[in-house]
């Protein structure tokens, strides 16, 4: 659930000024041990068409982007449907 609601954090905060980044931010940023099990995790999150690779030109390499501007709500409801139900019986 920490992840989530990570990657909902980031997301928040890039949607305002970034339409997209790479995939290598979020890696380094959430922990990941590789870009392909955090570009595994967004396509868990329903995030896979979400996912572009971009073609670099003279000389630039290509990089995987994630379109974070579109995102906001696929993690919104994430986060939404994972706190729906709190369970309180351990704290009595």
């Amino acid at each position: 659930m920490l992840v989530l609601s990570e990657v909902r954090e980031h997301v928040l905060m890039l949607y305002s000024y970034r339409p997209d980044i790479d995939i290598r931010f979020l890696t380094e940023e959430l922990g990941f041990e590789s870009d392909t099990e955090c570009v595994q995790f967004l396509c868990d999150q329903g995030a896979s068409d979400l996912i572009e690779q971009k073609s670099g030109d003279k000389g630039v390499p290509s990089s995987i982007r994630f379109q974070t501007a579109k995102a906001y709500h696929i993690f919104e409801d994430a986060k939404k449907s994972a706190f729906k139900k709190v369970d309180i019986k351990g704290q009595m």
